[in-house]
């Protein structure tokens, strides 16, 4: 197997192999036993040996014992960060290693870091999709830092780039601390984002952020909050061509409707995000990729028992997992809870339980606390069941896997 080695100065003395399955730290004295591989710590040569290995899931799966290890090390903020960052989000390829080793020292930011930057934030944001927020939270968290530190120096022509940057981590930063239960830090997070992309002039920046305040003040049913900032959403989304993100403005805003249960406007709504992933210009590089055709069901399938359309639910629940990707494991989970709910209010709780353990199944893997709230919200559906076969058995399973609700215990 290949590995790399990069030095990262006689300051910190640190090495940092990056070889799948796992990766080993080598540094002048013992290695920290937090970073020690299952094989045990492989010594490698001083200088490149072989292709560098793209962080991958086990990467993101490291990056919580990286950052213990460099909190050990007693650096200051600004120093650990820096080491941390470089250690997670920059190790795709040498190349990008130096551009940005030497930007840091230097203050002047090129294209080339720019770009691998980009590059990092985008593969953790498609690992949360895998892992859940918990995975990836620390290498977001630095490499906003990092981003930070470069804005205070760089040039103006750089700057609205970097803002765009910052924004967007940012962005994932209120997703992931809102998915861990911290409400408040969520809104500090959006705050940031939008104030990034109104001084870019980023227009889908500021879309984007508004969506997702309105997004959470659904989840936590602040009615007035989610339609004010879906509206303001709808007025400035005219002057952007990404379908996508035209589709989740639309989206954001039939659940916003649903959530003061506006039936008419509500699937009004939903047909204009229909129409709007239908039309338009697709953009790979969409604040909005993961708002496909199947997002947009399930969300449908949401505000569809909202307003007691069980059997229109539960179709669209099931297109929802036809069209939904492998990869989007907590979409998926979600659609499975929902028609389980549908399954629960049609009298088929026999098939919601295997619904329900098929989604704490994919729990398991995509570690999300909300997951598991919506798992126990289809669980209490089946409150006057609880003593068949099929509940008992399924409350087993949950317990098997450690997602058991004390109440049923």
């Amino acid at each position: 197997m290949g590995a790399w080695l990069v030095v990262l100065g006689a300051e910190q003395g640190v090495a940092l192999t990056l070889a799948k399955p796992s990766p080993a730290v080598v540094q002048e004295g013992p290695v920290p036993p937090a970073l020690a591989t299952d094989e045990g710590v492989t010594q490698v040569p001083t200088a490149p040996s072989g292709a560098p290995a793209p962080l991958g899931d086990d990467g993101c799966r490291c990056t919580e014992c990286l950052a213990r290890w460099v909190k050990s090390m007693n650096l200051d903020r600004r120093d650990a960060t820096r080491l941390l960052t470089i250690l997670v989000a920059t190790a795709t390829s040498p190349d990008g290693l130096s551009r940005t080793t030497r930007a840091l020292a230097s203050g002047r930011v090129d294209t080339g870091v720019i770009d691998e930057i980009d590059t990092m934030l985008a593969a953790c944001q498609r690992q949360e999709d895998n892992l859940g927020p918990a995975a990836v939270l620390p290498a977001m968290l630095a490499q906003r830092e990092i981003i930070e530190d470069l804005l205070r120096d760089c040039s103006d022509a750089t700057r609205p780039r970097l803002l765009g940057l910052s924004g967007r981590a940012s962005l994932s930063l209120a997703y992931y601390v809102y998915d861990l239960g911290d409400s408040a830090g969520a809104a500090r997070h959006c705050e940031d984002a939008r104030r990034a992309g109104h001084e870019a002039g980023d227009i889908a920046l500021v879309v984007y952020t508004l969506c997702n305040i309105a997004r959470f003040a659904v989840e936590d049913s602040r009615h007035n909050v989610a339609v004010d900032a879906a509206a303001v959403a709808r007025r400035l989304v005219g002057g952007c061509e990404d379908r996508q993100l035209r589709a989740y403005v639309g989206g954001i805003t039939a659940t916003s409707h649903a959530l003061t249960g506006n039936e008419r406007q509500c699937m009004a709504a939903f047909d204009n995000a229909r129409h709007a992933l239908n039309s338009g210009t697709g953009h790979d590089d969409s604040l909005a990729y993961w708002f496909t055709e199947g997002a947009l069901r399930s969300k449908e399938s949401v505000a569809e028992l909202q307003f007691g359309r069980v059997e229109q639910a539960a179709a669209s629940a099931i297109a929802g997992l036809d069209l939904l990707d492998d990869s989007a494991i907590a979409g998926r989970a979600c659609c499975l809870t929902r028609l389980a709910d549908a399954r629960v209010l049609g009298g088929e709780v026999a098939e919601a339980t295997r619904l329900v353990a098929d989604a704490a199944d994919l729990a398991t893997r995509y570690r999300s606390p909300r997951l598991v709230t919506a798992l126990h919200t289809s669980r209490n559906r089946m409150a006057p069941w609880k003593d068949t076969p099929a509940v008992r058995e399924l409350d087993q399973r949950l317990a098997d896997l450690g997602l058991i609700i004390p109440d049923h215990r």
